[in-house]
């Protein structure tokens, strides 16, 4: 999965980030 990619910007169906 994407770690480095969207931190909190593509925070749609999450709130937390992809790390």
């Amino acid at each position: 999965m994407v770690m480095d990619t969207l931190p909190l910007k593509h925070r749609r169906h999450r709130p937390s980030p992809y790390t």
